[in-house]
């Protein structure tokens, strides 16, 4: 199996790009090391993650040095599409030419035009408050009252293409708020806007900091995709499973997976991957490429500018990886990358257009008579390679050396 696992948002330093995005000095790595004052992703930097770091910066990532001799090849890769958003990136991690841009709403009241809203309130039967950009948690604290005492749903946007849509489960029931932003989808179609978002949320537990807390059911409605990725054409015609897990299907609205699993949060994401590594559960097909998304590092501190939440949470999944490859079987390969940066130390609470790590973990290459062989940095460095799509391409190359050997 290949297992291509997105640690979201986890940006390895800003590329050439990044000033046209107002980005220029972005580094969510190594603000999340600094807010654990650096100390060790150990797994992370035996892969090779400070030498993927190493690539695009003068300095070393304090919580992983270069390793002198990485268990994984490593690259930086640097992003060909426009933008800086969860869609552009995983479709161009796929393997998908992206030559769109999608649509900014401006930040100030109002984001979302008169006509729009306007359409939009014909579209689903409700009025809005709201309709500026904010921080998903601070708009709901504003106007989460306003919101429970006339029923208005809130509307907001940010620095990428969106339109998010929050509810209180007391007020709007679940179902109802994706029905809404269903709805919304379709006046978002015809403005080019990459993604309607529901976000549910309810109260806080009591002595919580805030009185509104955002539940883990958050879905994303996008916009039709620009083009087919690898999973329905390369991956499929060479016969490889294909699986999505975590938010994964929704960025691809559902077209590219023959199972797909809607895993909410980082723990939940985490056990659907032990689950298929150790081939328990679903009869998921031997040779498959899993498609995985790690959202918190996001969400919950990259976004809120939690730098050291966010450098936790890297530990976390570094010590849960390097138990995975010690369940991975001798023909898996593990392909760890991110696809976007969403600095913790940065100003705002928006997404940085930054250079992500590709590290990519071959268990074959540490079974039977290989199992004590150690390869020197030099030999594992794939380099800065411009395009996401690199990690697809090496999954049909990897495929296509298997196919000629057994012929």
């Amino acid at each position: 199996m290949y297992f291509i696992v997105v640690c979201d948002s986890f940006g390895i330093g800003a590329d050439p790009e990044a000033a046209q995005y107002g980005d220029a000095g972005s580094n969510t790595a190594l603000s999340a090391s600094n807010g654990v004052n650096g100390t060790r992703w150990r797994f992370l930097e035996r892969l090779g993650l400070g030498n993927a770091y190493a690539l695009v910066n003068d300095s070393r990532l304090p919580s992983a040095r270069p390793a002198r001799y990485p268990l994984a090849y490593f690259a930086a890769l640097h992003k060909t599409a426009p933008g800086k958003d969860t869609q552009t990136g995983h479709w161009e991690l796929a393997g998908m030419k992206v030559d769109i841009q999608l649509v900014q709403m401006p930040p100030e009241y109002p984001s979302f035009s008169a006509e729009m809203m306007a359409m939009l309130e014909a579209e689903t039967g409700y009025e809005f408050i709201g309709n500026y950009a904010a921080s998903g948690t601070v708009i709901i604290e504003e106007l989460g009252d306003e919101h429970i005492r006339t029923g208005k749903p809130i509307i907001y946007t940010s620095a990428d293409s969106v339109m998010q849509i929050a509810c209180h489960t007391d007020v709007i029931p679940l179902e109802k708020l994706y029905e809404i932003c269903r709805g919304a989808r379709k006046v978002c179609d015809k403005y080019g806007i990459g993604r309607v978002i529901a976000r549910p949320f309810t109260w806080a537990p009591a002595g919580s900091k805030s009185r509104f807390l955002r539940t883990l059911d958050r879905r994303d409605f996008g916009i039709a995709l620009p083009g087919e990725s690898y999973f329905t054409t390369e991956f499929k015609a060479l016969g490889l499973g294909r699986v999505a897990v975590g938010k994964i299907g929704d960025i691809f609205n559902e077209t590219e997976f023959e199972y797909s699993y809607h895993d909410k949060g980082n723990d939940q994401c985490l056990s659907r991957m032990t689950q298929i590594v150790t081939r328990a559960g679903d009869d998921i097909p031997e040779n498959s490429v899993v498609f995985v998304n790690l959202v918190d590092t996001d969400t919950l501190y990259g976004h809120r500018r939690d730098c050291e939440g966010y450098g936790r949470e890297v530990r976390r999944v570094s010590r849960y990886l390097e138990g995975f490859c010690g369940l991975m079987k001798d023909n898996d390969v593990l392909y760890f990358t991110a696809d976007h940066g969403c600095d913790p130390g940065f100003k705002g609470t928006d997404h940085t257009r930054e250079y992500v790590p590709a590290l990519t973990y071959v268990k074959a290459e540490y079974a039977g008579e290989n199992a004590e062989k150690r390869r020197p940095a030099a030999e594992r460095n794939i380099g800065v390679v411009d395009g996401f799509d690199w990690i697809a391409k090496d999954i049909v190359r990897r495929e296509r050396e298997q196919a000629q050997k057994h012929a």
